[in-house]
């Protein structure tokens, strides 16, 4: 049940009824009530059932013949007044000692009267009636628990006591449990104590995040001229009372001069506006002049207050701690309106949404707060119960809310240097705390009714609790369940936190450590029409199989043995229900797959923007999916012929299996032939044979034209060995290659929703497949809200872009011959290598690539290999072609590697080019593929993982591969990985740009043939679960 807070502040000041008394001597009799709270005080304050916090305290005069003050603060739920009632009469007589040396009373009977008739309520307002109507101090409360009551925190601290044991009994039973499966345990067991509460009604809790929070979208937008026309729509209590003073002057000015009737109440319009304006200069020029009249205090705070203070510090089992500071307002006639101003300002940032509801900025540590000024003086009194030590809590301020503190304090004499009321001041942090620590007093009586109870905790308390009351909604959610479980220890998964364990692990590296590899196409078969079944189970029973076995690798940390990962194509979808979201008949859905996608790398469309042949040995149309297996030696590798002969006995069939593996790069063989100019490093029938590279070897893999293969690949915030600080050259998001993620630009590319029921299918998107990402939870779940309609099927998902490229080995090295040849037959300034055919060979293959067969860029070295292994091409990959090779003398425009990834390249003095250039980064991981013998390699099967196959795949494929004019060039297409195609020209070339004329070499053939390949979509944990279908076994798994 959610309450009201409210806050009790009582101001008496000494000798109200009695003689003068000494502070000191008020200040032993509160402390013998005790800091922390004696155990007399804590009792009788917590039986009231309303009191979070309670502090008192004597102030000094803030002069000679003025009155000392006691000061009796308290947070509680419910009215101010009702609360003083029940607060009197649980600790009256306690404070009896107390009130009778500041104000002589002697009989408890007078304690409730004394109190009520010092009580007053708090007002930030600048305009305010005489202080004989408007009883109120000025000055600003701010509670960092909203709606949370004493008597519900207390409740829910006792079900989620019982909620973690239950939790840690059936995770002893099996830790299998998914996180639906063990909140359903936790709901049940709790229902009994959740049917005791008041209300079991979900709570409205203020601070939780909804997709309507206005807090969000203030930190997306900041200050948008939206956010300060709401600012000046909340201060009609201080704009209006400015405007009606200019009104009444410009009557006044104009009525002098002459003016009557309506034409003097309309001319007086315009005026008042200006005079408003003229007022708020003056202030502004007065509150100037204030400030430079101000002289800092800087001074070391005295050792004995300090030790006074912190002795009553970070108190045993308590998890917060208490402060009180008491300054003195200047004297300055503008400071009446600055402060109340500054009260104003933070108060109305409250109430647009600037900040989340008990948050100040982003500061959550804070459980109730006031700033007061005394009655009739200029003492300036703040009291702050907070979480943590003083020094964390005031370094908070001074980072992360210095305006605020600044517009505030720096009202106070001897404040840090300011300008303007909001600004500098509290940014000087050392300073801020050593004049801090000189204002603050002793505490020598605090209560709080929760102390080993930080705010962080009370809130995942109350989120906990909120999410078992709504337990039917996160039975059915993964993602709420998600988010519940993990309210337990630690914080719900932040929108850019990866979901490792729900993601396919070939996604997080090329698995070098398991070098045996093949890629199974397979054909579901035909449908099987029996009764109400879906017509193809038996696919639905393969999956749950592999499931139910494990045999699917999830996560970024692969098994050693061992790892299967398993992609469809948009035909397989189609055939196991998603029909409606491919939309390849009638309007589909409002989100569903992509169009290319859906249509397939085989459609002539596709063929035709990638420049793919008519006809090809296995394609997606009747391959639907495909079974990505590694193994770290022959032994493991074995076992892949199980795992498609289980498929074969259910009917499922092998459309194309393709051996693929890694051979370590010879760089000793390279080098040697370098120096030697020894023609056998490029000679076919020289070179050993396809010789798998050890699962230790953390060398780099040899392509089948002889490259080294991986130097550039994007690196991946998230992804494991991606800790530190993100890389400017290659850093990108995320959501540039997984659904469910933001992109580099802070948005989140289109996942196929599912957004019907499919219970005749036997297939439940709405319990197995989470959120789409504007429905996810985030750290403060919103569970009593409504839950999502749609669920995501692409979430932890990506698109896999398969080609099987024979390669002509023999053809490519023969052209490196003849064009070698052809260069070295006369001297040419180009060539570094003239007469050496056999470096001069290796220098042509260089540029056409853009590196060395070593990997070493020719950035770093134009004439000569690194030969250096891969690892350190790797590390020296960060250069940009605006400063180091601006004109491509170095590596050539055509070159594969500048087509790929051109860096700053196409537009060096854009500043966004390499943003750009990065929105179209493809994540790889293919292999060369082999012979059915595996001793030799035929060709690369290309892989790569795309967010949106368009913008990143077929872009590169088509518009900086394919492309003839690629960087202002004419009939050069890729040397490399173009299809070569019976419609290739003689004049195709390839450019050497030099010190003079460039190098043409014409014509060049390109030595790539596409055998097969499709578009596949590799699919999250939950997403593989919803396709099994009635066939899975959640029960026995545990998994929702």
């Amino acid at each position: 049940m959610s309450v009201t807070q409210d806050y009790v502040t009582v101001a008496i000041p000494f000798g109200d009824k009695s003689e003068w008394c000494d502070v000191g001597d008020v200040e032993r009799a509160i402390a013998e009530l005790g800091n922390p709270a004696s155990e007399a005080m804590a009792k009788a304050l917590r039986q009231t059932g309303v009191v979070h916090f309670a502090s008192i305290h004597a102030i000094p005069p803030e002069a000679p013949g003025k009155p000392a003050h006691l000061l009796i603060e308290a947070t509680v739920d419910g009215s101010a007044d009702a609360a003083l009632d029940r607060i009197a009469e649980a600790i009256g007589e306690m404070l009896l000692p107390v009130l009778h040396l500041t104000s002589g009373i002697g009989a408890v009977g007078e304690v409730l009267p004394l109190l009520r008739q010092h009580a007053r309520g708090i007002s930030p307002s600048v305009f305010r009636l005489p202080r004989w109507i408007d009883r109120r101090m000025t000055g600003l409360p701010f509670v960092g628990l909203p709606g949370l009551g004493v008597t519900a925190i207390d409740q829910n601290r006792a079900i989620v006591a019982k909620a973690r044991k239950i939790i840690g009994e059936e995770r002893a039973r099996s830790s299998l449990h998914g996180p639906q499966s063990l909140f359903r345990a936790v709901a049940t067991q709790l229902k009994p104590d959740l049917e005791k509460l008041d209300d079991r009604r979900p709570p409205k809790l203020a601070f939780c995040e909804r997709n309507d929070a206005p807090w969000l979208d203030f930190a997306r937008s900041r200050w948008t001229l939206g956010w300060i026309g709401k600012g000046l729509a909340n201060a009609q209590g201080l704009i209006w009372p400015l405007l009606a003073i200019g009104y009444a002057l410009a009557l006044l000015f104009g009525r002098a001069g002459g003016a009557t009737g309506l034409a003097l109440l309309k001319g007086a319009i315009f005026p008042a506006f200006v005079i408003a304006l003229l007022v708020v200069a003056a202030v502004a020029w007065l509150l100037r002049r204030d400030e430079l009249a101000n002289t800092p205090v800087d001074r070391t705070p005295s050792a004995a207050a300090l030790g006074a203070m912190m002795a009553n510090e970070n108190a045993p089992g308590h998890a917060h701690n208490h402060m009180i500071s008491v300054t003195t307002l200047r004297k300055a006639w503008v400071r009446r309106w600055t402060l109340p101003l500054a009260f104003t300002a933070v108060a109305i940032m409250a109430k647009i949404g600037v900040m989340r509801k008990g948050f100040l900025a982003t500061i959550g540590t804070i459980h109730a707060a006031r700033w007061v000024v005394l009655p009739g003086t200029r003492q300036l009194v703040f009291c702050s119960n907070y979480d943590g030590s003083w020094e964390s809590y005031l370094e908070d301020f001074i980072t992360k809310a210095s305006e605020g503190v600044t517009a505030v304090w720096s009202n106070a004499e001897g404040f840090p240097a300011t300008r303007l009321l909001f600004f500098k001041g509290a940014e000087d942090g050392d300073r801020m705390k050593r004049y801090a620590r000189c204002s603050m007093r002793p505490t020598p009586f605090w209560f709080a009714a929760h102390p080993d109870l930080s705010a962080p905790a009370m809130r995942k308390h109350a989120l906990i609790v909120s999410g078992l009351l709504c337990a039917r909604r996160l039975e059915a959610n993964p993602s709420d369940a998600e988010a519940w479980l993990d309210l337990f220890g630690s914080i719900p998964r932040p929108d850019y936190g990866l979901q490792y364990e729900e993601i396919q692990t070939l996604m997080f590296g090329g698995l070098r450590r398991h070098p045996h590899s093949r890629v199974v196409a397979l054909n579901f078969g035909e449908p099987r029409r029996e009764g109400s079944a879906h017509p193809y189970a038996h696919v639905q029973k393969w999956l749950a199989g592999l499931i139910a076995d494990d045999i699917v690798s999830f996560g970024d940390k692969p098994p050693q043995d061992l790892v299967c990962n398993i992609a469809f194509s948009a035909a397989g979808l189609r055939l196991l229900g998603l029909d409606r979201e491919l939309a390849l008949e009638g309007e589909g859905t409002e989100q569903g797959f992509p169009p290319a996608f859906a249509l397939g790398m085989a459609h002539p469309s596709r063929k035709r923007a990638l420049g793919d042949p008519d006809k090809l040995e296995w394609c997606d149309d009747d391959a639907h999916v495909v079974l990505l297996l590694y193994a770290k030696d022959t032994a493991n590798a074995a076992r892949f012929n199980q795992i498609v002969t289980d498929a074969a006995a259910l009917g499922i069939t092998q459309k194309a299996a393709i051996r693929t593996g890694l051979k370590t790069f010879d760089l000793k063989r390279f080098e040697l032939a370098w120096e030697k100019s020894d023609d056998s490093v490029s000679a076919p029938a020289d070179a050993p044979g396809f010789v798998h590279a050890k699962a230790s070897s953390d060398e780099l893999s040899e392509e089948p034209f002889g490259f080294v293969d991986g130097v550039s690949q994007p690196l991946v915030r998230g992804f494991p060995g991606r800790h530190g600080a993100p890389d400017p050259v290659h850093g990108v998001e995320p959501g540039e290659f997984i659904l469910g993620y933001a992109d580099n630009r802070g948005y989140y590319p289109p996942s196929p929703l599912v957004e019907r029921k499919m219970d005749s299918l036997g297939m439940l998107p709405e319990v197995l497949l989470p959120s789409p990402p504007p429905e996810q939870p985030t750290q403060y779940p919103d569970f009593a809200d409504q839950g999502a309609r749609s669920r995501d099927f692409g979430r932890n998902g990506s698109y896999l872009v398969i080609r099987q490229l024979a390669q002509d080995v023999d053809g490519f090295r023969q052209q490196l011959d003849e064009k070698a040849r052809e260069i070295c037959k006369q001297p040419d300034v180009i060539n570094p290598h003239n007469g050496d055919i056999h470096r001069t060979r290796e220098w042509i293959a260089a540029k056409m690539l853009g590196r060395w067969r070593d990997g070493s860029a020719l950035i770093d070295h134009p004439f000569t290999p690194a030969m250096k292994p891969g690892a350190d091409a790797m590390r020296k990959n960060d250069f940009l072609y605006k400063d180091a090779d601006p004109q491509g003398l170095r590596c050539p425009f055509g070159s594969h590697v500048r087509r790929t990834f051109p860096r700053d390249s196409l537009a060096p003095t854009e500043p966004v080019e390499l943003s750009v250039s990065n929105r179209h980064r493809l994540l790889r991981r293919g292999r060369p593929y082999l012979d059915q013998d595996g001793d030799t390699a035929r060709g690369t099967l290309f892989m790569a993982f795309n967010a949106d196959l368009e913008r990143q795949f077929e872009f590169v494929q088509q518009t900086w591969l394919a492309s003839p004019t690629f960087h202002g060039l004419e009939c050069e297409p890729d040397p490399f990985a173009m299809h070569k195609g019976p419609t290739e020209s003689e004049t195709q070339r390839f450019t050497i740009h030099g010190r003079n004329a460039p190098l043409e070499l014409c014509p060049v053939q390109r030595y790539v043939t596409l055998k097969g390949g499709g578009y596949f979509f590799l699919p999250g944990r939950h997403a593989l679960w919803f396709l099994a279908g009635a066939a899975l076994d959640t029960d026995r798994l545990h998994m929702s």
